[in-house]
């Protein structure tokens, strides 16, 4: 198949998700400094998300939660929740959302295709992206590798190199689950008696001019 054939196959798969839930792999590597980290991820369309950071350890436990209409942000170094409300134009699916993820590498990037290979006994294609635009991200990451799912089209990990060819940060995606009727009432963060609350909102965390 052709790298514009796969997208067309994973556009569709995404259309085609109603929740979807999986656990990310991430190593990053910049200025000589290696970090691992580890969250269980949950997304329901159009607009619920649920994080739960597993590594770092300093980040261990922390959730972040979003309805559509609220998001929830506990800490459980300082066993506190902040909870913000969300008007409609503002709410939106985190960075790791991985509907989001999959819909810029499609829309803002230029694929190649490289072949097929074996992750964890799975036939997956192989797809190398090279950001369209001169931006930001493109100074310190120059290209990207990304597996594809032969059967169902998910995307299953991606390694990202630096301008040197070093690589900058590798991801993977595990236990990844879709369309498996995930309930509403997991994107309401329960809050115990003994957690502080502080509500705040988005004019809150807007810097002053």
């Amino acid at each position: 198949m052709t790298a514009d054939e796969i997208a067309d196959r994973m556009k569709a798969k995404q259309e085609s998700i109603e929740d979807f839930s999986a656990t990310i792999v991430m190593t990053s590597s910049f200025a000589g400094k290696t970090e691992n980290t580890q969250v269980k991820i949950m997304t329901k369309q159009p607009d619920k998300s649920r994080f739960e950071y597993i590594e770092p350890a300093e980040l261990a436990g922390m959730v972040m939660v979003t309805n559509g209409s609220t998001m929830w942000r506990y800490d459980p170094a300082r066993n506190q929740v902040t909870k913000m409300e969300l008007r409609e134009t503002e709410c939106g699916p985190f960075d790791m959302d991985y509907t989001e993820i999959i819909r810029n590498l499609l829309n803002e990037t230029d694929l190649s295709y490289e072949g097929t290979e074996s992750v964890d006994g799975r036939s997956v294609y192989v797809l190398n992206i090279t950001p369209r635009d001169e931006t930001e991200l493109v100074q310190d990451i120059t290209n990207t590798r990304v597996w594809v799912d032969c059967e169902n089209w998910m995307l299953l990990g991606m390694e990202m190199y630096d301008p040197d060819g070093n690589l900058a940060v590798k991801s993977e995606y595990r236990d990844i689950t879709f369309n498996t009727g995930i309930p509403d009432r997991e994107f309401i963060f329960e809050v115990s008696e003994d957690v502080v609350v502080v509500e705040r909102s988005l004019k809150d965390r807007m810097p002053d001019r």
